[in-house]
């Protein structure tokens, strides 16, 4: 997928600094009075090039991606240096490989992790991972569909 990283890269287009980490933990904020920016369609496509990147091979990124999917219709300037992060850390990183040693699957193990309420409209973000021994087989993160809220106790 090295190639497939630099072909967007270069669709991108600018120069971009390198980061060691995909997002940072504000990512899921967002500015509503931030200027829009001018090539929507551009921003639409790069984000929909990484999303199949992040399904095929680098899980990693899925969750930046996720939340910039959400944005694609009206980004703004704070959502393209979101993209620009995740772009600078595939910058870094584009000789990783996803890797299935010949290790014994003496296990399965799953991971599954959730944050409440961490969109602007109050939905949860999750996500899952299985691994077969050593290799990661199969990975999931995605914005719940339903908002739910305790129940108020009664007197």
């Amino acid at each position: 997928m090295r190639s497939y990283i630099e072909e967007i890269l270069k669709l991108y287009g600018k120069r971009i600094r390198e980061y060691m980490v995909p997002a940072m933990q504000s990512l899921f904020s967002a500015d509503k009075g931030a200027e829009a920016i001018k090539c929507r369609v551009k921003f639409h496509s790069i984000v929909a090039k990484l999303l199949y990147l992040g399904k095929r091979g680098r899980p990693h990124i899925l969750m930046p991606i996720q939340f910039l999917c959400t944005r694609v219709k009206s980004p703004n300037v704070e959502d393209e240096w979101k993209l620009e992060r995740v772009l600078g850390y595939l910058q870094l990183t584009k000789a990783w490989t996803r890797t299935f040693d010949k290790s014994p699957f003496e296990r399965i193990t799953t991971y599954i992790d959730e944050s409440f309420m961490m969109h602007e409209d109050g939905k949860s973000q999750s996500a899952c991972l299985v691994m077969m021994g050593n290799p990661l087989v199969q990975e999931s993160c995605r914005k719940q569909q339903l908002v739910t809220k305790t129940p108020q106790k009664r007197n």
